[in-house]
């Protein structure tokens, strides 16, 4: 492994727990191979994305929107999207946000982002808090196009329970430290086209410093950890969606039993 990114801590933090398959962490983490899930929400999330900024994907394809049978038009969701991006354009004209750069991988040492956007404010604003922007202010924004802005029970949700804080933190705390800016979370809803949210992260010097010391655990696990032998972890979802499941033995073609004492 070559740097240090957001997605080998989520994701080595994730097999110690005992969640991620180790197929995977050793195809993505040991042999330096693109992984991509094959999931519907990652793809709109991409089209997106890339059609807000015109910022590619890490495959560096263009995502394209999935269309009707008739090939005359495209499936909801992405027409929702294309909505959902206009809204966002006249919120960032509103907001005075003037684009520098979208998609730009960013390295600190050994510590690696790829960065949504890093944009400049081109007027004042004061927030309902009293927050303030200033003219000539730059800032860091990650896009996520989600339908989990009210959820509490996924990671991925975005009521910062204490597991949602700790898994969003991850990447507040490494695109902080790589880029210096102040960093920011823009949750666009893929369901609907009202619901947005602006998360300003703040992150003090103490807490940059544990996720080094972290990252470097982290670092020292994965020769552990490729050692002794990687965990297979067939789940009949997640393998459904797993690039590797053809011809991956362990596949899982049925449920697994899971143990529950009360």
């Amino acid at each position: 492994m070559k740097k240090v990114t957001q997605s080998f801590v989520k994701d080595l933090l994730e097999y110690i727990a005992g969640g991620s398959c180790g197929h995977l962490i050793r195809e993505k983490w040991i042999n330096d191979k693109l992984i991509e899930l094959d999931s519907k929400a990652a793809k709109l999330g991409c089209y997106f994305e890339y059609t807000f900024s015109g910022a590619l994907p890490k495959n560096k394809e263009i995502p394209k929107a999935e269309m009707m049978a008739s090939g005359k038009d495209k499936l909801a969701p992405y027409r929702l999207a294309d909505t959902n991006v206009e809204r966002l354009r006249r919120y960032f004209g509103l907001m005075g946000l003037q684009i520098l750069k979208a998609g730009v991988r960013l390295t600190r040492g050994k510590f690696e982002g790829d960065i949504d956007l890093i944009v400049e404010c081109t007027k004042k604003i004061v927030f309902r808090d009293g927050f303030k922007w200033k003219k000539g202010d730059k800032l860091v924004i990650d896009l996520k196009y989600s339908g989990l802005i009210e959820d509490r029970w996924s990671k991925h949700g975005w009521l910062w329970t204490p597991e949602q804080r700790a898994y969003h933190g991850i990447q507040a705390k490494q695109y902080f430290f790589i880029t210096e800016l102040p960093f920011y979370f823009l949750v666009v809803s893929s369901t609907n086209e009202y619901d947005i949210k602006l998360f300003r992260i703040e992150i003090g010097q103490e807490s940059i410093n544990q996720y080094i010391l972290q990252a470097n655990d982290l670092e020292e696990k994965l020769n552990y950890y490729n050692d002794i032998g990687w965990e297979p972890r067939p789940d009949i979802s997640k393998c459904a969606e797993c690039p590797l499941r053809e011809g991956c033995p362990d596949r899982a073609t049925y449920p697994q039993v899971e143990t529950i004492e009360l």
